[in-house]
């Protein structure tokens, strides 16, 4: 199994949680928490789009975990991988600042 450090943050936050399922695969996490498996420790970019799940301790827990995208660097010459890329940096950049209470300028 894939050992991810960041996947222990549960733990840290709560000890005396105990693991029902576990996966390095956040779409897991996700579809798991909502067939009813239990509390979630879900990325806010994915579970708010589901009206199904109720965020839980958002004024205590607040955890930012680091998400890379890894590619060749001449990958970048090719315009649709660049306009993916650039378009993955806007929605951090908009659900960053949405976190922060404000607005990005356009």
């Amino acid at each position: 199994m894939l050992q991810v450090d960041d996947l222990d943050a549960p733990r840290r936050l709560f000890p005396e949680m105990k693991d029902a399922l576990t996966s390095t695969n956040v779409f897991v996490h996700v579809e798991a928490t909502r067939a009813g498996a239990g509390i979630g420790f879900l990325p806010c970019f994915m579970a708010d789009r589901h009206p199904d799940l109720v965020r839980l301790f958002s004024d205590s827990v607040a955890e930012r975990l680091p998400y890379w995208m890894v590619l060749r660097p001449d990958s970048m010459r090719r315009p649709a991988i660049a306009a993916v890329v650039q378009g993955l940096k806007d929605e951090m950049l908009a659900h960053q600042a949405a976190l922060d209470g404000r607005k990005l300028p356009r």
